[in-house]
């Protein structure tokens, strides 16, 4: 199988990962971390990888992922204030000062509920009264309880299904059927979430 070319078949993509050692993991869960760790502990269950390395790996996969959108955030803040020296007060500003207000809260979200996740934490880079190791420790103080928590539910539903599969013929097509529920309850919880939260807001 060519390096570049990842399949979309869920089984697949756990050996595939598995074939092509933890750096392919460790690019994929900088790009999509919750998911990733998640198929990824549940490929520890079946043996495939090391839980250790799965969580490890999913630390630093959303520290280089965080760095990257808050370096990008930083970037376009800069041209921003190039360009435009004296911003109005509006909209934007507002937003700018809550999220200042609620660091904490506004990471926890993203990182959680939004599908927008790069985005907010790129608006947090343009705002230069917000450091690099301020925005970084508070990314970190939520990442690492979250990554475990993926990495067991992850983990201990794989160890669950295993049992189960023990007793089912089709072992290939069941695992599938799991792995893209997982995927499914995965992204309709980060889409759906953030709609509830704004209807509770109103």
């Amino acid at each position: 199988m060519n390096f570049l070319q990842i399949p979309s078949d869920p089984e697949l993509l756990i050996k595939f990962i598995g074939s092509s050692g933890y750096f392919i993991m460790y690019i994929l869960m900088s790009i999509e971390g919750p998911l990733i760790t998640l198929i990824s502990a549940f490929g520890v269950s079946f043996g495939y990888f090391n839980i250790w390395m799965v969580i490890l790996l999913s630390i630093l996969g959303n520290f280089t992922g965080d760095t990257i959108h808050f370096l990008m955030g930083r970037g376009i803040g800069k041209g921003i204030r190039k360009y435009n020296k004296e911003i109005k007060e509006g909209t934007v500003n507002n937003l700018r000062e809550k999220i200042h207000k609620n660091l904490f809260a506004t990471i926890l979200t993203a990182k959680i509920a939004s599908p927008l996740a790069g985005v907010t934490i790129a608006m947090i880079g343009t705002m230069k009264e917000i450091s690099y190791l301020k925005f970084m420790k508070n990314s970190m103080m939520i990442t690492i309880p979250l990554v475990i928590i993926y990495a067991a539910l992850g983990y201990f539903f794989g160890t669950a299904i295993k049992e189960i599969l023990q007793y089912i013929e089709a072992t290939q097509i069941a695992m599938v059927i799991v792995i893209v529920s997982i995927i499914l309850i995965v992204l309709g919880y980060k889409i759906l979430l953030p709609k509830l939260i704004n209807k509770l807001k109103k």
